[in-house]
């Protein structure tokens, strides 16, 4: 099956349980960000999301999703789901066999 979406087309390519948590990912983001720019980054096998710089990325690996925060170590995380020691960037790993964490993922 062809996709016209570049994002659709390397989410088709992913497991079938990560692309549906990848997928469920990306609408909750469009969602709680309206009007936010989305682009494919096949070679990181992400999709990043911009609003006036990087913003969000979500990526697909072999058995999980992953949600990236640009400036994640910037947010308040009681419940310490962000993982990563870099500088600015912090992630949450989304098991597909889970519910997305939609309400953490909102706030």
């Amino acid at each position: 099956m062809a996709h016209d979406d570049p994002i659709d087309a390397m989410i088709a390519k992913m497991p079938p349980p990560v692309a549906k948590t990848v997928a469920a990912l990306r609408a909750l983001v469009k969602e709680k960000v309206p009007g936010v720019a989305e682009k494919a980054q096949a070679a990181w096998k992400t999709i990043n999301f911009d609003r006036n710089g990087g913003l969000i990325a979500i990526g697909g690996h072999a058995s999980w999703a992953t949600i990236g925060f640009m400036r994640g170590a910037e947010l308040h995380d009681p419940e310490c789901r962000l993982q990563g020691t870099g500088k600015t960037m912090r992630n949450v790993r989304v098991d597909p066999a889970a519910p997305i964490p939609r309400a953490y993922l909102s706030k």
